[in-house]
């Protein structure tokens, strides 16, 4: 064997990768750039399109949550991988929060914006059904 074709793993080479729900991301969005895990990211863009929403800017509210969308996106990708490798547990209410939040994006445009709007107002993932 030559020098430095050892084939013992010594823990650097993570094969798996990190965990997105723990990884830290930055965003730059269109006003703000948001460091943080996906999760703090998600709910900086909803408190952004609130804030949007009540100054009376719908079009940068729904950018804000388009944003939002995509980091509960993440969450949902990662949580659904880790669900897959480990028993059930009973529902939390992020997963509640992410559900509602892919709800809004499969609702007809017509009825998207209002399921938004709802969904900000309660703030805790509840939706009407469509």
């Amino acid at each position: 064997m030559r020098p430095g074709q050892n084939k013992r793993m010594r823990g650097r080479n993570n094969r798996k990768g990190p965990n997105p729900l723990t990884r830290t991301y930055e965003s730059n969005g269109p006003d703000v750039k948001v460091r943080g895990t996906a999760q703090h990211i998600a709910e900086k863009y909803l408190q952004l399109a609130r804030d949007a929403q009540s100054s009376g800017d719908p079009v940068m509210a729904e950018s804000y949550l388009q944003h939002a969308e995509h980091y509960y996106r993440l969450i949902a990708t990662a949580m659904a991988a880790q669900q897959a490798a480990l028993p059930p547990q009973p529902g939390q209410p992020l997963v509640r929060r992410i559900s509602a939040a892919l709800a809004i994006r499969r609702a007809s445009p017509h009825h998207r914006r209002g399921l938004a709007l709802e969904v900000l107002e309660r703030g805790d993932g509840r939706h009407a059904a469509v």
